[in-house]
């Protein structure tokens, strides 16, 4: 260890250690002068002087190395006085619409409010009114055009005695303007036509009514042209003979052969050859 020492031993090493000494002995003193403060004469009045009055003095290092630990968080200061409010702020979006409540209960009854003032008198109607008449039909029915105004109604028949005439009324509840005559005025034909179930409309042999339009349909949907009364039979039993219509308002059955009616109905005049015969059937008139 010595002989190590020995070799490395030199002039220059002896001569930079000395004056290493000497500085520290040197800076050490002189930092023990001057930590404190010096009190410059009788005159200062023992006031403080600093060899050291700025950070900037100081190396970084040694800053850092002198700041401490952070300390024990403090006590919660007393709550400040309150701001002043704030101005309101703009209108949200509307939210969506929400669903449906439940039904409420049924609330209690009204009281009955006042009657109101009585309105004014309408219009008369036409030709569905009292005393009014039924207003002229179509032309042609049946397979030959439409039924215009007309009115319809039923019949029936059962025997009461044998080989006699016996009146079965007819009552038009909507009144002719005038009584249907023996003839059609248009057409000379018989204004009253007896339609049997075969020979109605759609069935092999056609009444001569049905084909020229005086009549139409069947029993189930009788029609019938203006200045017509159709008469349609629409069920039987036994064999019955139609013997014509007549007026009520004319002498009686002495003329039901020319088939006449009156503006509020007719009588059709049927014969049975037996009892326990019936018959029935419908109508419908046509205005004239």
């Amino acid at each position: 260890m010595l002989s190590f020492i020995k070799r490395r031993l030199t002039y220059a090493n002896v001569a930079v250690t000395a004056a290493l000494v000497f500085a520290m002995a040197g800076g050490a003193f002189a930092a023990s002068r001057q930590a404190g403060p010096i009190a410059s004469g009788a005159g200062s009045k023992g006031k403080a002087k600093y060899v050291i009055t700025s950070k900037s003095q100081i190396s970084p290092a040694v800053l850092n190395a002198l700041k401490g630990a952070a300390g024990a968080t403090g006590s919660e200061g007393k709550p400040g006085a309150a701001g002043k409010e704030g101005l309101a702020g703009k209108n949200g979006v509307n939210g969506n619409e929400g669903k449906q409540g439940n039904e409420g209960k049924e609330g209690k009854e009204g009281k009955q409010g006042i009657p109101g003032e009585e309105g004014e008198p309408g219009k008369e109607g036409s030709p569905w009114t009292v005393n009014s008449t039924l207003p002229v039909g179509s032309a042609k029915v049946g397979k030959k055009g439409k039924p215009g105004p007309q009115e319809t109604g039923v019949w029936t028949y059962v025997p009461a005695a044998v080989d006699t005439n016996e009146d079965v009324p007819i009552s038009f509840p909507i009144k002719l303007a005038t009584a249907l005559p023996a003839e059609n005025a248009t057409s000379h034909e018989k204004s009253v036509q007896f339609i049997e179930p075969d020979k109605a409309e759609g069935q092999l042999f056609e009444a001569a009514a049905i084909t020229q339009g005086h009549c139409g349909g069947t029993a189930e949907h009788p029609e019938a042209a203006a200045g017509y009364l159709c008469i349609f039979i629409g069920y039987e039993v036994g064999e019955i003979s139609y013997e014509g219509v007549y007026s009520p308002l004319t002498a009686g059955r002495q003329s039901a052969e020319r088939g006449v009616t009156a503006t509020t109905g007719a009588v059709l005049v049927l014969e049975a050859e037996e009892l326990k015969r019936e018959e029935v059937g419908t109508w419908a008139v046509g205005g004239d």
